[in-house]
């Protein structure tokens, strides 16, 4: 009866320490480091690489990166408030800085920095303009070819033209062809 209790013991000790494994490794990221944490103290390297690849820690820290990762709506809505960010929300009716009134208004994520210093205090929130870019982008706001648009009269051009430009080789690069003089 005591062996299978020291069988019990030594696989439930393994299992916190793979527990842990995973714990350490999603603050650090280094297979090694975290095995040493965790526990495993010959061969950090060769038990950290062997744990990372086994197949059920690594179905645990997938897991435990799907609970945290933020989907696309939370990234825009993060964006978005971001964007209309205002200093108002940080600063009471005497001028000074009031971050209990941020933080009532729910508004603590938009501080990008408080610095506190001899001279006073200093906050910094996130960039407004930074994220407007952002968020124009993602709704295709912006067009990366400088706003050129190109009217040609396909009539005018020759066969080969025709072929080059179905082919995906840049119309201005054809037009410019027609334009030199041959060789």
């Amino acid at each position: 009866m005591t062996g299978t209790n020291t069988k019990h013991k030594r696989s439930k000790r393994l299992a916190d320490r793979r527990r842990v494994f995973v714990e350490e490794y999603l603050i650090c990221w280094n297979a090694s480091e975290a095995a040493r944490r965790a526990g495993y103290r010959q061969r950090s390297n060769q038990a950290g690489h062997r744990l990372v690849t086994n197949c059920d820690i690594r179905a645990e820290i997938q897991r435990r990166l799907a609970e945290i990762a933020m989907d696309a709506a939370e990234v825009l809505a993060r964006l978005s408030d971001q964007a209309r960010g205002d200093l108002g929300d940080f600063i009471n009716d005497e001028g000074k800085i009031d971050l209990d009134k941020a933080r009532k208004l729910g508004k603590m994520h938009l501080l990008k920095s408080y610095t506190r210093s001899e001279r006073g205090e200093r906050i910094e929130l996130h960039d407004v303009q930074a994220a407007l870019i952002e968020l124009g982008r993602h709704y295709g706001l912006f067009r990366d070819d400088c706003g050129v648009q190109l009217n040609i009269d396909m009539s005018q051009l020759t066969d080969e033209q025709l072929e080059r430009i179905a082919s995906g080789e840049s119309p201005i690069k054809v037009l410019a062809d027609r334009a030199s003089p041959a060789a």
